[in-house]
C-alpha cells in the first residue's frame, strides 16, 4: 500500500486555497499524543467553509477511486448518530502527525504569500515496522491523500493547510468490519 498521493487540483480549488490562507490569525495551541509536536489551530473562516465544499463536490469521488485502488478500503456509510470529523486548518511547528489505523487524512496546502519563495514539501513515513518514507512537493494549493498509519510533517515547518479525516474500512468486511475513530492530533 502506498503512503500517498497526490491529487489532482484545478483552478477553482487552488484559488479558493489562496483565499483560505490569506489571512492567517488568532491560532491556538493542540494538545497532541507527543511531547515533540507542536501543533496550533486556527478558527474556521467562511472562505474555508467554501474551499471544503468546492473539495467536495469535485474531489470525494477521486478519494474513494483512490481509496479503492491504493489502499483496498473505502469511507464507510454514517450512521446517523455518528458524530462527523470536522475539518481544521492546522500548522505544525515541530514533529509529526500521525494517521489512525482505519483513517486517512487528505492535505489541502494554504501556502502564503510570504510563503511563495519557499521550496516546501511534504515528508511522510511509514508507522510501526514499516520504514517506508517518501516526500512530495507541497505547492499552494496541493492536495495530498494520506493513508493510514502514516507519521508526515510539511519541511519546512510552520506552513498551514486543511486537514480533512475520513474513517476507512476495507473494501472486504469481514465479521470484524466496523471501522475504528480516530482524530489525527
Amino acid at each position: 500500500m502506498s503512503l500517498y498521493e497526490v491529487m489532482s487540483t484545478t483552478t477553482s480549488l487552488r484559488d479558493l486555497a489562496c483565499g483560505a490562507g490569506s489571512i492567517l490569525e488568532g491560532k491556538t495551541k493542540v494538545r497532541t499524543r507527543e511531547d515533540g509536536t507542536m501543533l496550533f489551530e486556527y478558527p474556521w473562516t467562511e472562505e474555508r467553509t467554501n474551499l471544503v465544499r468546492e473539495f467536495s463536490k469535485t474531489k470525494t469521488e477521486d478519494v474513494r477511486r483512490m481509496l479503492a485502488t491504493s489502499a483496498r478500503a473505502k469511507i464507510p456509510k454514517r450512521r446517523p448518530d455518528e458524530p462527523r470529523p470536522l475539518p481544521s486548518v492546522l500548522i505544525l511547528e515541530t514533529g509529526w502527525l500521525e494517521t489512525m489505523k482505519n483513517e486517512v487524512v487528505v492535505l489541502i496546502s494554504l501556502q502564503t504569500p510570504k510563503d511563495a519563495l519557499k521550496e516546501a514539501k511534504l515528508e511522510v513515513i511509514g508507522c510501526r515496522e514499516d520504514n517506508r518514507r517518501g516526500e512530495t512537493k507541497l505547492l499552494p494549493g496541493s492536495i495530498i491523500l494520506v493513508f493510514e498509519s502514516v507519521r508526515f510533517r510539511t519541511v519546512p515547518a510552520g506552513l498551514p493547510f486543511v486537514i480533512l479525516a475520513f474513517p476507512t474500512a476495507p473494501l472486504e468486511l469481514g465479521l470484524a468490519g466496523q471501522a475504528e475513530h480516530g482524530r489525527v492530533v
